[in-house]
């Protein structure tokens, strides 16, 4: 019981720096060492979280929970970009905005692209997973 607890713990964890790194890929800022760098250690941190969690967790299913993660933290991505996008359409908000930082998150080409990869590879783990159940 505590070792699915925990394991479920560190699969948070893992959705949590998931998410920072499809956050990372709308920044329309010109890649400064300081964003790869960032991207670097949020990206191995969310390995190391994911395989943390699967070693800890122990379930036959681990593709449909990586699939599971991959799928909730893209979706929570979007809900997030989406909200701010909205925020921005308010004159009320851009003009609150310093100046510059109405286009921080600008960037929607490659996060959009990026964010839908991540997408396709949790379904895709995910039907993986089911077809696997039909066939035994």
């Amino acid at each position: 019981m505590l070792r699915k607890i925990f394991g479920i713990t560190f699969y948070i964890m893992a959705g949590f720096f998931l998410y920072s790194v499809e956050l990372l890929a709308f920044l329309n800022q010109p890649m400064y060492p300081i964003k790869l760098i960032l991207l670097g250690v949020l990206g191995v941190l969310t390995i190391v979280f994911t395989v943390i969690a699967i070693l800890i967790y122990r379930s036959g299913r681990w593709r449909k929970n990586l699939g599971i993660l991959l799928v909730s933290a893209s979706g929570f991505c979007v809900f997030v970009i989406f909200s701010f996008f909205c925020f921005l359409l308010t004159p009320e908000f851009r003009e609150s905005m310093p100046d510059g930082q109405v286009t921080l998150f600008s960037n929607y080409g490659s996060g959009f692209l990026f964010v839908g990869v991540i997408i396709l590879v949790g379904v895709m783990l995910i039907k993986i997973d089911n077809k696997k159940d039909k066939v035994i």
